[in-house]
């Protein structure tokens, strides 16, 4: 799965709908499903772990999500939690680490419950993580619901 949204992100595969017309004819029934979960705008193989993963534990997700004063994030969850997941490679210099501090910041001013995970997290926890997240979710509906 990650192969293929790697793939459809960096237009190295035509489009889901010429992708859909490619079907083969042993284990249609498998690669419908299969073309159901694909993503194109999912930047790395940690954020395709995390966004099945988030799926599966029946969350709605979307990639590379723009939220106003923010920017782009990798997942929003439920259309209001900030998801990222950070490879060491990406945010282990001093702009990136203060860029993500600041983005951390704006995200709890404007009231956007915000969890950051690791590459190990999204891809060897990734059951876990989804635990952790569907959490975070139901805390903050729980929290709106009583007006805290």
């Amino acid at each position: 799965m990650a192969a293929v949204d790697a793939a459809l992100n960096r237009r190295l595969l035509p489009d889901l709908v010429d992708l859909a017309a490619r079907r083969p004819r042993a284990g249609k029934v498998e690669f419908d499903r299969a073309l159901r979960l694909v993503d194109g705008r999912s930047e790395s193989f940690p954020e395709t772990c995390m966004r099945l993963g988030l799926r599966a534990a029946g969350l709605e997700v979307e990639p590379q999500a723009f939220v106003e004063g923010i920017g782009r994030v990798d997942l929003l969850v439920e259309g209001f939690l900030v998801v990222e997941v950070d490879g060491f490679r990406y945010h282990a210099d001093r702009r990136a680490f203060s860029e993500d501090r600041r983005r951390d910041r704006t995200a709890q001013l404007l009231g956007h419950p915000f969890l950051r995970f690791t590459y190990d997290d999204a891809v060897w926890a990734t059951g876990r993580s989804a635990h952790e997240v569907r959490l975070a979710v139901d805390a903050y509906v729980r929290r709106r619901r009583i007006g805290v």
